[in-house]
């Protein structure tokens, strides 16, 4: 996706800024001199400046033009609103995420601004630059499709370049040098295959997602279990599914038929192991006697839909606390770039796994 044209002439002279080349009080470029040199229209031009503006960088002088702000002034002008993006929003983990990132921003004066992109990478790039003219002072974000190289790259790499506070939760892009708060989700998929081999399972199918980044992590450990007990990997052992296909997957035969012929399965998340289940059912199979199913994230759904769900833990609320705390950090003048803190998940055994 290509980055819009005011951004483009907003990183420019932002970049110029930072340089030393712009010093406090210096006069940039008119809005002609910015439409001949980007070729663009007075109104992207005007939105550019607009940008640095709600950013502290600039301000307009009426029938003077535009002039490098005291970057000093900045934490003066901050608005105290942080940018809270996640890729759902009202159900499963995220009011507990969302809960945790509330409860430190309010308590350090600071206000949230929540909006939620449905793992949509066009969603995410127009709710981060509407953000960005709104002159929001850091971000915590979980990046859509994650799993996937970023068509959002440009609005990111403006957020370093600005020195725009920004924090990634749950996934990350992993070629950015933005701090991460996650969960070790390989170990997750390792302790939930490594459940079921204990249980006396070989035959164990995995259902993973590959566009975001956890479910390849997920998959990795679901490998390194299977590896550590000497149990041969099979192809048709694993199945993978997108954002998009995620309503259809139980209506695929090819689903169907592995799971008449598995006797444990582990799946991505919670609700695709609560899918699991009823897909089970409406093919005779009895959930654990025939199959034996293990989930990850250890949300309602694995307590309070049917059959108990044996699931590894996600940290939910705390994750969402050291989000916050790290973005505060970086907005005190910690240096912290690239840093990851990942939590060390858990099993919570319940019923939908049988001894074979």
């Amino acid at each position: 996706m290509q980055q819009a044209k005011y951004v483009d002439i907003a990183n420019w002279i932002a970049q110029k800024i930072h340089s030393g080349e712009l010093l406090p009080g210096d006069r940039i470029w008119s809005e002609k001199e910015l439409i001949a040199m980007f070729q663009v229209s007075r109104q992207t031009v005007r939105e550019g400046i607009r940008l640095l503006v709600n950013k502290g960088l600039v301000e307009s002088r009426q029938g003077s033009g535009s002039y490098v702000k005291s970057l000093q002034t900045k934490k003066a002008v901050a608005n105290r609103v942080i940018g809270v993006v996640t890729t759902y929003s009202n159900h499963y983990i995220f009011p507990e995420i969302i809960g945790g990132i509330e409860s430190v921003l309010s308590q350090n004066g600071y206000f949230m601004q929540l909006a939620f992109t449905k793992n949509k990478l066009e969603k995410e790039a127009q709710i981060l630059s509407d953000m960005l003219e709104k002159g929001i002072e850091g971000f915590i974000i979980e990046p859509s499709k994650s799993g996937l190289p970023s068509a959002n790259q440009n609005i990111y790499h403006f957020l370093l370049e600005n020195k725009i506070p920004t924090i990634f939760i749950n996934g990350y892009i992993s070629d950015l040098e933005i701090p991460h708060v996650g969960m070790d989700d390989s170990l997750a998929g390792f302790l939930a295959t490594r459940h079921l081999i204990e249980n006396g399972h070989r035959d164990i199918l995995g259902i993973f997602k590959f566009d975001d980044i956890q479910g390849r992590a997920r998959y990795a450990g679901y490998l390194k279990a299977l590896e550590q007990s000497e149990i041969p990997f099979r192809d048709q052992n694993v199945i993978w599914y997108s954002t998009e296909s995620v309503p259809y997957l139980f209506e695929r035969n090819s689903v169907k038929e592995a799971l008449k012929n598995r006797t444990g399965v582990i799946c991505y998340n919670d609700e695709v192991a609560w899918k699991c289940i009823q897909c089970s059912k409406e093919i005779g199979l009895s959930v654990p006697d025939n199959l034996s199913v293990v989930g990850i994230d250890n949300s309602e759904v694995s307590q309070n839909y049917g059959i108990p769900i044996t699931s590894v833990s996600h940290p939910k609320e705390k994750l969402g606390i050291a989000a916050a705390k790290k973005l505060l950090g970086i907005l005190g003048g910690e240096d912290m770039p690239g840093k990851t803190e990942e939590f060390t998940p858990f099993l919570v055994e319940r019923s939908s796994v049988k001894q074979k």
